[in-house]
């Protein structure tokens, strides 16, 4: 572990050399400042890290296991003929959910993947051990009680406010900030999906966009222990191959055709998922303000209603992608799955409620991809494997169209599977909805979410906000 230790110290500070000798540290007659020396990063930056990643895992399981118990709770409740049981936990946990939002903590509504990257970008935004607590409790309200929203939004957020936390009580100082944030959410997204590639993918690809050897060793470190933390906890809530029944895919020259069709689709269907998203979060701020308790509250209760009347086995959309891959549930089952996965997820997701959309997203690609599968098996039946094969690559695809990130999307769907089979398809599909997306709705709906929560707040504090010593620093570069 020592010589681990000295092996990355070596390469933060190589990193911290050059950016001080590139113009990207100020330099001054006294020296730099304790946060700006080469030597800053320690072995405890490299412990504080992997502890990030450990305790986020840890975290992410609590969430898990609190989530699962309430939500067995709630459906072994309704399955007694109490037509009021799943309506009634909606409307009671949206309504304490809403509590906590808005008196506590109004920094966790929605995924939180957002509020990180504001964060990232100097948006004000609290990142410390309130809003860990308010977005655990949340998250277990809204989810355990029936809203259809994923378990790895509140999972990033929750990585990140660790980061956090552990910056401020450590005084690792601002150099290396952003990079402890950046690492801390990836460990959320790693621990959420057991997929640690996918995690500091993700940190490059969405959070930061930016390359460097810094953000991926910091990243790298807290996903790799987050994952294996995950892993020994037995966090396999979103691991496909976990499943006994879980089939393997055969990919065939012929499929290409209705992959790319398949990923024009979930492009398309991406793009109108995300403009309904941002459409619906304007009307529910002219609607409720900030009147969380209410929105969140109704928005549990049309999700139990409409619950309540599918088929018993659809009252549990957590599990409905499991019952779409290698099940043949049939088309019905699969277009009512695709429709009320839409419908209800965008209702949860405005109504502030903390949650994320990864889950909703894999639901809703499987449902889609099913379909186009179907189709084509009933056009050559040598394509036995399609639906299933198509259910894993609209996985990947609809969440490429939604988030824009193509790579993430294929890797996160290839490490819950841990098929090379799919790899092709994943690809093919991914850019191809990543490419439609984008003339058609251009922006991830993370990137649209945060222009929509801060526009408001820019126009009102544009003078404070703007910072003043950017120009200053520019010339010195110059």
């Amino acid at each position: 572990m020592n010589s681990f230790s000295r092996l990355v110290e070596s390469i933060l500070s190589n990193r911290s050399h050059q950016a001080e000798t590139t113009g990207e540290v100020e330099h001054s007659n006294k020296g730099p400042t304790t946060a700006e020396k080469p030597n800053s990063a320690t072995p405890i930056n490299v412990i504080e890290i992997v502890a990030v990643g450990i305790l986020t895992a840890a975290a992410a399981f609590a969430l898990s296991k609190s989530v699962g118990w309430l939500g067995a709770l709630r459906i072994q409740l309704s399955q007694s003929g109490n037509f009021w049981v799943l309506p009634l936990f909606g409307l009671i946990g949206g309504v304490m959910c809403g509590v906590i939002v808005k008196f506590i903590a109004p920094e966790i509504t929605g995924s939180g993947i957002p509020q990180v990257k504001g964060f990232l970008r100097g948006h004000p935004i609290r990142m410390n051990l309130v809003s860990l607590l308010a977005k655990l409790a949340a998250g277990i309200l809204s989810l355990g009680c029936g809203l259809p929203l994923g378990r790895e939004g509140p999972t990033v957020q929750i990585g990140a406010s660790l980061s956090g936390m552990f910056v401020s009580l450590l005084k690792s100082g601002e150099k290396l900030k952003r990079h402890f944030i950046a690492a801390g959410a990836g460990a959320g997204l790693a621990a959420a999906f057991n997929a640690p590639l996918a995690g500091v993918i993700f940190v490059v690809e969405e959070l930061v966009r930016e390359v460097s050897s810094t953000f991926v060793i910091t990243a790298g470190l807290a996903c790799f222990a987050a994952a294996t933390m995950s892993d020994l906890l037995g966090n396999h809530s979103l691991d496909l191959s976990s499943h006994t029944d879980f089939p393997s895919c055969e990919f065939r020259f012929a499929d290409i055709p209705y992959l790319i069709i398949l990923g024009i689709v979930c492009g398309a269907l991406g793009s109108f998922f995300n403009w309904l998203i941002i459409k619906g979060m304007t009307c529910r701020t002219k609607i409720f303000k900030q009147n969380y308790p209410l929105s969140i509250g109704l928005a549990g209760l049309i999700c139990g209603l409409t619950v309540t009347l599918l088929p018993t086995g659809m009252h549990n959309f957590a599990g409905i992608k499991y019952l779409i891959i290698g099940h043949t549930p049939g088309l019905s089952f699969a277009a009512t799955a695709l429709a009320v996965s839409f419908f209800i997820t965008i209702i949860s997701y405005v109504s502030g409620a903390p949650g994320g959309l990864f889950g909703p997203s894999l639901t809703i690609g499987a449902a889609t991809g099913y379909l186009l599968g179907a189709t084509e098996l009933g056009e050559w039946a040598s394509a036995s494997n399609a639906p299933d094969l198509f259910a894993l690559a609209g996985m990947g695809a609809f969440f490429s169209g939604v988030a824009r990130v193509p790579i993430t999307a294929t890797v996160i769907v290839f490490e819950i599977t841990r098929d090379f089979n799919l790899l092709l398809p994943l690809l093919m599909t991914t850019m191809v909805a990543y490419t439609v997306g984008e003339k058609i709705y251009a922006g991830s709906v993370y990137d649209r979410l945060l222009e929509l929560s801060s526009g408001a707040q820019n126009q009102e504090q544009k003078p404070e906000h703007k910072l003043e010593h950017k120009p200053e620093n520019q010339q010195q570069k110059e």
